[in-house]
Formats: C-alpha cells, sequence, structure tokens
C-alpha cells in the first residue's frame, strides 16, 4: 500500500510516497481503508528528531517511519472481538501508532467511531483529533462556565480554532489571541475581541476566567493573567526549554490556586461521539485551510511549519 515515510530525520523534504506491507486488524482492532488524515504540530517535531525518545517510543527506533495521527475513512475488516461497529462504515478516529498517512490503518476499535452525518472525509479528519483535544480542555479540565472570560492563544489554529467556537456555545466572553490576518475567520468562529499577538504583550492583556494557551511558550506570563479563580490549559510546550517548562506546570500544581493543566490528547471512541453531538447541534465546525495529496506530505508540512494556517493542513489518500 502507498504510505507517507521518511528514512532520517530532517526538514519536510525527508518525506515521500513509498510502498509499506498492507496491516490487517489484529484481535479487538479494525482496518480501515483511509481517505484522509490531517497534519498536526507534533508530528513536525517528531519528524525533524525534537522528540527522538517519543516517537521511538510510539513507533520504535528504526527506518523508515511512517506517520499520521488523525484519519477518516471507511472500514475494510474487523478483528476478533470486535463489536458495535460494521464493515463499510465511515469513521474518525486517532490513532496513537502513527500510521494514518497511508491507504490503510490497522487501529484499536476504541479509538474509531462513526463520522457525524454531513461531514466529508477531509473534514472529519480535520476535526477528530482538534475537537476532542478541545473539549477535554474546556469542558473536563478547565470547567468553563456561561459568562466567563476566556482567552485563548493560537486562536486560528487546530486546537485554537475549534475552541473559539467551544468556548462562544458555552455562553463564554471569547477573547481570540491570534495574527491579525486571520481576525476575519476567529471572528466568523464566534469571537468577541480579537488581538493580534505580535502587537501585545501577556501584560497588555485584561483578565480571564480560563486560558486555553495552544503555543506552550511563556506560560507564567499568561498564568498571571488569571483571576484569582483561574484555570489553565497547555496543550503544548516549550520544546526549547522542555524541562523548564514542564517543571512549572507541575509546581503550579502545587503553589497556589491558579493551576496550569496540561495534557496530550488520547481520545477514545466516547469522546468522539461527544464531539460529533457537539457537530450534530451546530456548537463546532470544522476549519480546513488547505487540501493536499499523500503524493505531496512534504508539501503538507512545509505549509504548517511556514505558519499562518487556518484551522488544519488535510492529506487526501
Amino acid at each position: 500500500m502507498r504510505a507517507a515515510l521518511y528514512d532520517r530525520y530532517g526538514p519536510p523534504e525527508v518525506l515521500y510516497e513509498g510502498n509499506v506491507a498492507r496491516p490487517a486488524a489484529g484481535p479487538g482492532q479494525v482496518l480501515v481503508r483511509v481517505r484522509a488524515t490531517s497534519v498536526n504540530g507534533g508530528e513536525l517535531y517528531g519528524r525533524a528528531g525534537r522528540v527522538k525518545a517519543v516517537t521511538g517510543l510510539l513507533v520504535g527506533r528504526g527506518f523508515p517511519k511512517q506517520l499520521g495521527l488523525d484519519l477518516a475513512g471507511r472500514i475494510e475488516a474487523l478483528g476478533s472481538g470486535v463489536t458495535g461497529l460494521s464493515i463499510g462504515q465511515p469513521v474518525w478516529g486517532v490513532s496513537r501508532a502513527m500510521n494514518a498517512a497511508a491507504e490503510y490503518a490497522a487501529i484499536a476499535a476504541d479509538r474509531v467511531a462513526p463520522i457525524p452525518d454531513g461531514l466529508t472525509f477531509e473534514q472529519a479528519a480535520a476535526l477528530a483529533g482538534v475537537g476532542t483535544t478541545a473539549v477535554t480542555a474546556l469542558v473536563d479540565k478547565a470547567g468553563l462556565r456561561q459568562g466567563e472570560r476566556l482567552l485563548v492563544r493560537g486562536a486560528a489554529g487546530g486546537v485554537g480554532s475549534i475552541a473559539v467556537q467551544l468556548g462562544r456555545s458555552l455562553g463564554a466572553h471569547v477573547t481570540a489571541l491570534a495574527g491579525a490576518r486571520t481576525f476575519d475567520l476567529v471572528r466568523d468562529l464566534g469571537a468577541h475581541e480579537c488581538i493580534d499577538y505580535r502587537a501585545v504583550t501577556p501584560g497588555d492583556l485584561g483578565r480571564f476566567d480560563v486560558v486555553v494557551d495552544t503555543v506552550g511558550t511563556q506560560l507564567r506570563a499568561y498564568r498571571s493573567r488569571l483571576t484569582g479563580g483561574g484555570r489553565m490549559v497547555a496543550i503544548s510546550f516549550d520544546l526549547d526549554r522542555v524541562v523548564a517548562s514542564l517543571g512549572y506546570v507541575a509546581a503550579s500544581a502545587v503553589h497556589g490556586s491558579r493551576r496550569v493543566r496540561f495534557f496530550s490528547g488520547n481520545p477514545r471512541r466516547a469522546d468522539l461521539d461527544r464531539l460529533a453531538a457537539l457537530v450534530a447541534r451546530g456548537a463546532v465546525r470544522p476549519v480546513v485551510d488547505r487540501v493536499f495529496p499523500l503524493a505531496d506530505i512534504a508539501g503538507a508540512h512545509r505549509a504548517l511549519e511556514d505558519g499562518g494556517v487556518r484551522g488544519k493542513i488535510v492529506v487526501s489518500i
């Protein structure tokens, strides 16, 4: 089968479309004929070799390596013990095995769910991972309530664009911190106020009940913008200061009430079903910047690295 591969760590140009053996659905797995995947920031770091320990743990140390987390497609085969799903069914999900950027992917059955009505495969792949992350961040970790003030840092990106929509649907006052070129998008998604991140420092901002940070730098400075009972959720950390960033997150849980909550998305079927319900009632919608063919996987990674992306970069297979 065709798959996105790389034989060494490096820039986007190390990526290519090659051929690997088609997987089979093992016990408790489904085999998905993948129709679309999307590019995540963590994949850029993995491909570049900046998180070798994590990459090695997930997919091993050898080359060539595959990549791809989010997927949307149709079930091709069911492994033993799988119930509640059927062959031919359109599904979306997130693979922890980094194997979604391929024609077929074997994935645990509890990590896929039926695609919501009305979404294309490309839209589903764009929404699955970032949507479940945004819901976990705002609902489970921050407990955002109606009438609270929400700051979304990186509001035009993958998670940020969904957090803006969800925050608005939950009745919060949403302030979007983003590039000025994306203000039209974030306003359309529901932001009450847009601030150009290039024109301000954290100290110029007001106070917020909840801060969702998708960037990961200057955590201390953004935490200082919280109200007394405020909550901050970080879904990224500073790769140039990994130990310091994670150490600060850990220390915040001990010192003071304004804790920084950090997590890595790991959605299962219940999380995807909860997201599907939000899609059905119009609370959130996918934001697709561009769609690349699998043959141009390098171009897809380059586009995300260049910045200025609105929502998600999708790869069609």
